[in-house]
């Protein structure tokens, strides 16, 4: 796991555990007090032991009653978590007008079981109409306008993707497609990825458009806490580097916390906090170590030092050879040593496997004719 942190949002200290009763955020305040505890099924629950820019006994209050119509309620900030195993459904049929909903309910369940594509197509649907309605009064400033969102998003998308994504809609049968790289598709066929990052970002982007915001504001510059599990998850490495920095270029006020077993992801974000969790001998999760990221990392750097992983190879056979290799290079000692002739045996097999074996041996035994040359 680890956490974007912004200075001036520097609200929590927090740890994301998993128990029998499923995942869970805890909220703890620098002295160790309990702020707030976060369920999958419940949403949020606790007591604030601290003043915050709202308190967070009050943000309880307000959410589990919350409406949009409610002109008398307005939000400072909001918390939100997503799974990226989050996927969209294949129904994009949309219906006119919007619904009223409550934006925080379930606002942090990371599976969120709930169909989340029927609001997503009714989102994009209603957008799309209203700028068509406004296209045949020939009235240009609310058609911009109507559109802006969406337009937002599809450029996300593309930035994460690097293919041209747009929404449309078929009006005989309200439904709603995307148009990938100028072809007209279904989400069905969507890569598992792409529905994964549609369905998440778009379900935020609607909760984030349903709040009445206390600061008047575009609501990708509200301050918000945003909790990501595994977000990597059915992305192609390319695009596990840009989705972060993505994220943090969108909501430029977003504190963010991540869960990932992807060094692409570690390694694409400069100045967070990784928190290296392990597992106790009681079955619980304990935090092992806090690392601060740069720029300039490689990822074999972050692979060795987050991941534990001390090797640049990926297959099993390799990596045995070579760490036979090199434990031969440290007993060769002399060229009449039984480990000198071995050394030679295992790097001959290793140079006939490629190219970059070839080199890495070549200069290790050249090395160590040289050392044994010295020593005489």
């Amino acid at each position: 796991m680890f956490q974007h942190k912004l200075p001036a949002s520097n609200y929590t200290d927090s740890f994301w555990t998993s128990e029998q009763n499923g995942s869970h955020i805890e909220v703890k305040s620098d002295s160790g007090a309990l702020i707030m505890l976060t369920a999958i099924t419940r949403g949020i629950s606790g007591e604030s032991s601290r003043s915050l820019e709202m308190s967070l006994s009050n943000y309880v209050g307000i959410v589990h009653g919350y409406q949009s119509r409610d002109k008398e309620t307005s939000m400072a900030w909001a918390v939100f978590g997503y799974s990226g195993h989050r996927f969209l459904s294949t129904d994009s049929k949309f219906s006119l007008g919007h619904s009223s909903i409550n934006p925080f309910e379930a606002a942090i369940d990371f599976e969120k079981t709930s169909d989340s594509n029927s609001s997503i197509a009714n989102w994009a649907g209603n957008i799309l109409a209203k700028q068509a309605f406004a296209e045949k009064d020939q009235n240009k400033k609310v058609s911009v306008k109507a559109r802006e969102t969406l337009d937002r998003f599809e450029e996300i998308l593309r930035e994460i993707t690097g293919r041209v994504l747009k929404f449309n809609v078929d009006y005989e049968v309200l439904r709603v497609n995307m148009n990938l790289d100028g072809k007209e598709v279904e989400f069905s066929v969507l890569p598992d990825g792409l529905k994964s990052v549609l369905s998440w970002m778009a379900d935020l982007i609607i909760r984030m458009e349903s709040i009445r915001w206390e600061k008047k504001q575009s609501i990708f510059d509200q301050p918000i806490i945003l909790f990501l599990d595994e977000i990597d998850i059915h992305l192609h490495p390319s695009w596990q580097k840009k989705i972060l920095p993505i994220i943090q270029k969108t909501f430029v006020n977003a504190q963010i916390f991540v869960s990932t077993h992807s060094p692409f992801v570690v390694a694409s974000v400069e100045d967070a906090y990784v928190y290296d969790l392990n597992i106790g001998k009681d079955g619980y999760a304990f935090l092992e170590n806090v690392l601060h990221t740069e720029k300039g990392q490689t990822y074999s750097r972050v692979l060795k030092e987050i991941f534990d992983v001390d090797t640049e190879f990926a297959d099993p056979w390799t990596e045995k050879k070579l760490d036979s290799f090199y434990e031969l290079l440290k007993q060769a000692k002399s060229k009449k040593t039984k480990a000198y002739k071995d050394v030679f045996s295992v790097g001959k097999e290793l140079a006939e496997a490629s190219i970059e074996l070839r080199d890495i041996v070549s200069v290790e035994l050249n090395q160590l004719d040289r050392r044994i040359a010295a020593a005489k």
